[in-house]
């Protein structure tokens, strides 16, 4: 493109300036390596952020490798370990320190650890259960559904248990031809740390109903080369036929779950839609959903939002469904994520799409840019927006907006030019302002980068100082 080779010296300055001060910023802050004296795991501001965390237990570290591991050391890197939830590795500290014969005040010590350690984990864990449930359900209701198997907060579950509960909303979610309820349910499952080859089964049978067979027979391939037990080897086996034998089946249940989905989603954020009650082979599910997506998006781009991210999720590749989520982002004012989704579609090989990114992300950073004003110019203005669009690796694209902008720094006669060589000439003048604008940045940085050399070198001679001898 015409700006390549500026736009690739340009991110290479600004990679290189930021990294420096981040530098600067690393050498300037002072570490703190005050270890506490309250008592053990009891609220302390020294450990109130994983950051001072992490620093307070470096610090541990670097004593215990200095000066020895002494009890004192050890309690204090086990207690250190407990608040980091590194339960196991805190134990085996302190199950040899409370054995300790030569040392009784920390025997006690590690003991009373050991004690808080029990009931640190059960809260721990707890409060993983709670704030997984809080998920769960926060989920079903984006689906318009309410969980029904879930354990009340105060009836804690073991491992096992949760999976066969969650196992069992997820077979429901899918009965009701909701399979990415069910998908969502068994990632959060998961992410929460409840590992079980039953759950990730589950999940390959919901991508089948979604028509992502290729991802689910690869996920059932991955789960039968793991040593798993008979029932589940046989599970696994059988589905892997079925999803191979009924493709044309699996499409069209596909096609009536994301109606459901939809419908469902688009009653969640008050929308009223409706589609076809029969589906059959011809009805094209996607192409009303987007419509109807396309239709709201300035009333209520929130349900545009939801809708379009159904279809994503049975055509996650979809461009122009990734273009109109990008306009509902921006509708809801969420300008830095609609631009990254629009960026990639720069790079499409659908010129029609990669344009029309080109041209949203334009008019996004131009009305961030704000009007012209007495107290900012055209040409102020103007700066700002190409600034914009060079920290998001952009050359600006004319559109309206601009094209006013520039009319109020060059005005041109309408009657004396055509609408072609007027759009010519204000194209040129916006090239010309961008390279001015990059040559402007390039010489400074230049300059920043030469001053910076002759402070640091030994013995210069400043060419507006004194001349030696």
């Amino acid at each position: 493109m015409f700006f390549d080779q500026l736009l690739a010296k340009f991110r290479t300055n600004s990679a290189k300036r930021i990294g420096n001060k981040r530098a600067g910023a690393q050498q300037g802050e002072p570490r703190s390596r005050s270890l506490t004296e309250q008592p053990y795991l009891q609220p302390n501001e020294n450990f109130n952020t994983k950051s001072k965390l992490n620093t307070a237990f470096s610090d541990i570290e670097k004593a215990i490798q200095s000066e020895g591991p002494s009890n004192e050391l050890l309690l204090k890197k086990a207690e250190l370990l407990l608040r980091k939830g590194k339960f196991h590795q805190a134990r085996r500290i302190l199950n040899e320190l409370s054995q300790s014969k030569n040392d009784s005040k920390a025997s006690n010590s590690a003991k009373k650890l050991l004690k808080l350690s029990q009931q640190l984990q059960q809260k721990t864990s707890a409060n993983k259960t709670n704030n997984l449930f809080e998920h769960l359900n926060e989920t079903a209701k984006k689906y318009h559904q309410k969980l029904l198997d879930l354990p009340q907060a105060e009836n804690q579950c073991n491992d096992f248990e949760l999976t066969q509960q969650i196992r069992k909303e997820a077979r429901r979610a899918r009965t009701t031809e909701l399979p990415k309820l069910s998908c969502e349910l068994i990632e959060l499952t998961l992410q929460a740390g409840h590992e079980s080859p039953w759950l990730l089964h589950d999940k390959a049978i919901s991508l089948s109903m979604m028509g992502q067979q290729k991802q689910a027979l690869s996920l059932l391939e991955e789960l039968k080369k793991d040593r798993t037990g008979e029932k589940l080897t046989k599970s696994i086996e059988k589905n892997i036929e079925e999803i191979k034998k009924n493709s044309k089946q699996n499409q069209l249940k596909s096609k009536a779950c994301l109606a459901k989905q939809s419908v469902l989603a688009a009653k969640a954020k008050k929308l009223n839609f409706q589609l076809p009650e029969k589906i059959n082979e011809r009805t094209n599910i996607k192409a009303l959903v987007f419509k109807q997506a396309r239709a709201c998006l300035g009333d209520n781009p929130q349900a545009c939002l939801s809708l379009v991210d159904s279809i994503l999720d049975y055509f996650p590749g979809d461009l122009a469904s990734l273009q109109l989520k990008g306009e509902a982002l921006a509708e809801l004012k969420q300008n830095d994520e609609a631009i990254q989704i629009w960026k990639e579609l720069t790079h499409s090989k659908t010129e029609k799409i990669a344009k029309k990114a080109r041209a949203l992300i334009s008019l996004v950073l131009t009305q961030e840019a704000g009007p012209v004003s007495a107290n900012r110019p055209p040409k102020a203005v103007i700066s700002s927006i190409i600034k914009q669009h060079l920290n998001y690796n952009l050359a600006p694209e004319l559109n309206k907006e601009i094209s006013e902008i520039l009319l109020k720094i060059e005005p041109l006669n309408p009657d004396s030019v055509t609408p072609e060589l007027r759009q010519h000439q204000l194209q040129l003048l916006l090239n010309t302002l961008t390279i001015e604008f990059l040559e402007a940045h390039l010489h400074e940085q230049g300059r920043l980068n030469l001053a910076a050399a002759a402070a640091q070198k030994p013995g210069t001679i400043r060419k507006t100082g004194p001349k030696a001898g």
